[in-house]
């Protein structure tokens, strides 16, 4: 990856890279990801939207190959899929390094959930689907009982396009639309130095202009609470 992309990421922005992959892989991943297609191996969420009905419509909905399919050997192009599960181990490790942020190369996630990523799929939206605005979760089993039980703090998230090379956006959709903030952030974005995660913002206010990145404490603390902070000017002390 290029200086100019993890720059573009430490603003908090998008990184966008064109032809990422080469056209003969793009080709080997979007017929393996057909195939399963085809054979009914995608799962739907109901979390997009595609009218005012408000019906469900599996048709058009979101559709995902989840995890477990994604990692059987036995289903369609197991070792394509491992293969870019690989690459995508690099860019990890890459990432890790060049954003210092050593923990997002490190521990039981790297490996348990697959080759690469945390959170890996083929994914494929109707015609007319998308999902609403929203923030990529950090902490997924937070919507269960397990809670911090699992290390999987999510700090980088990617999307890969497999359509066609004719693909126009502005005609056939498919675009992700985001929402970069109106001026560069005053601290960190992401996770501090030491590995704890950015959970929201604190906006600018008539005694501070700065827009802060807030933090969650994950180590043990003596302060009461609350477990989120903010850096001071110092870029160490915190303030809960």
């Amino acid at each position: 990856l290029s200086k100019s992309v993890y720059s573009t990421i430490e603003e908090g922005k998008i990184a966008v890279i064109p032809n990422f992959l080469p056209q003969n892989e793009v080709n080997l991943l979007r017929a393996d990801a057909q195939d399963l297609w085809d054979q009914g191996r995608f799962s739907t969420d109901a979390l997009a939207g595609y009218g005012s009905t408000g019906k469900f419509d599996p048709t058009k909905d979101r559709s995902v190959l989840r995890l477990p399919q994604w990692k059987n050997d036995s289903l369609g192009n197991y070792s394509n899929r491992q293969r870019f599960g690989n690459l995508m181990a690099n860019v990890r490790s890459e990432l890790a390094y060049n954003l210092n942020r050593p923990n997002l190369d490190k521990g039981l996630a790297t490996t348990k959930y697959g080759n690469g990523s945390t959170e890996i799929s083929y994914t494929r939206f109707g015609k007319g689907a998308f999902l609403k605005r929203h923030v990529d979760e950090h902490h997924e089993e937070l919507k269960g009982v397990e809670g911090w039980a699992k290390p999987t703090r999510r700090s980088v998230s990617w999307l890969i396009y497999l359509n066609d090379q004719d693909w126009d956006g502005r005609k056939e959709g498919g675009q992700l639309r985001c929402f970069k903030r109106q001026q560069n952030p005053h601290g960190r974005i992401g996770a501090t130095v030491n590995g704890d995660l950015q959970v929201g913002w604190l906006a600018k206010t008539s005694l501070d202009p700065n827009e802060r990145p807030v933090y969650l404490d994950s180590k043990r603390h003596y302060h009461g609470d609350c477990a989120m902070y903010v850096l001071n000017e110092d870029g160490r002390s915190k303030s809960y």
